[in-house]
């Protein structure tokens, strides 16, 4: 990925991470969300475990609440409007442990599928 800087003068830059959807806190997000919003960053960069990805842990799992597709929906959604918060903004979206959950559960269950495009983390948020 190529960034644009700019040769002189102010650059900002606003930074997100650790969100954990969808166990995330949603006035927090809003707030962070505003705050972009108010910035207006050059560069927004949203660090790793955005997504938790409970579903596809390795983890003991509780009944009924392990809905990946439902994660990922809710992540859509956050990514959806800091984007919009900050619509001139460069974006930079760093993979986490959470995230890295998805080729780790494809590589230990169904191999053969780790290369599919259509199952890498950025087009399944689309």
């Amino acid at each position: 990925m190529k960034l644009s800087l700019p040769k002189s003068g102010n650059y900002r830059i606003a930074w997100s991470a650790d969100l954990h959807a969808p166990y995330h806190d949603p006035a927090a997000v809003k707030l962070a969300q505003q705050v972009i919003h108010e910035y207006q960053p050059h560069l927004l960069i949203l660090g790793g475990d955005l997504l938790d990805a409970y579903g596809i842990s390795k983890f003991l799992k509780k009944p009924n609440s392990a809905d990946f597709q439902f994660e990922l929906n809710k992540l859509q959604t956050i990514l959806a409007d800091f984007c919009a918060a900050a619509p001139k903004a460069q974006k930079v979206y760093l993979i986490g442990n959470h995230e890295a959950r998805l080729e780790k559960h494809l590589l230990e269950r169904a191999p053969a599928l780790v290369s599919l495009k259509a199952l890498q983390l950025p087009n399944l948020l689309e």
